[in-house]
């Protein structure tokens, strides 16, 4: 929520009011009940999308309209089956998206082990994360635990599942990595692609 507030400010937004609140809490009421009389235009719920559905219907329930943006723990099915109307139109953002074609090969795959589509971004991050152990290893020549954390830190180019990753050694942080902004639609249970958002405003 720090870096949201800061990066909205930045923007132009304000912030009219900060509410927090226990992980896996199920009761939003009374939070939300002070947001009420400043009329947001925005609510954003960074939770998972089971405590997500229920912060959205019980805003809806108080009669407040705002549009809903979370996190990438929004985009699992069972954001829409428990949110349903009240979570339609919310966005959020996302490490990839089903349609990119970048992770083509990887969502066939999956479809095809599993039987169904992965739940992003967790797949992609874990085969992510495995290939850039796998390229660590192979650069420093060594399993020694120091020497392939060093190699990790210069990460350069690497074609991962999400597409090119570089880290930044200073701050550990992928550069340029842009991130994917997604829709809830209940009408058709998915989360439709808005537009790929790159740092720096690439």
């Amino acid at each position: 929520a720090k870096y949201f507030e800061e990066a909205f400010a930045k923007e132009g937004g304000k912030v009219v009011a900060k509410e927090a609140f226990r992980s896996e809490e199920m009761d939003y009421r009374a939070q939300l009940g002070k947001m009420r009389p400043l009329n947001p235009d925005v609510i954003f719920i960074p939770t998972s999308q089971k405590e997500a559905a229920m912060a959205a219907k019980q805003a809806r329930d108080l009669g407040i309209k705002a549009r809903l943006m979370g996190t990438d723990n929004w985009g699992s099915p069972d954001l829409i089956e428990l949110g349903g109307e009240a979570i339609n139109g919310g966005y959020f953002v996302n490490l990839t998206d089903l349609a990119d074609p970048a992770i083509k090969n990887f969502v066939a795959e999956y479809r095809k082990a599993y039987g169904a589509d992965p739940v992003l971004p967790n797949p992609v991050m874990a085969q992510d994360a495995l290939l850039m152990i796998v390229d660590a290893i192979k650069r420093a020549k060594s399993t020694d635990g120091t020497k392939i954390a060093a190699a990790l830190a210069t990460t350069k180019n690497l074609q991962v599942t999400s597409g090119p990753l570089t880290i930044d050694p200073k701050t550990h942080d992928p550069l340029d990595k842009p991130a994917v902004i997604q829709k809830v639609d209940v009408a058709t249970k998915s989360f439709p692609f808005v537009k790929k958002f790159y740092p720096g405003g690439k």
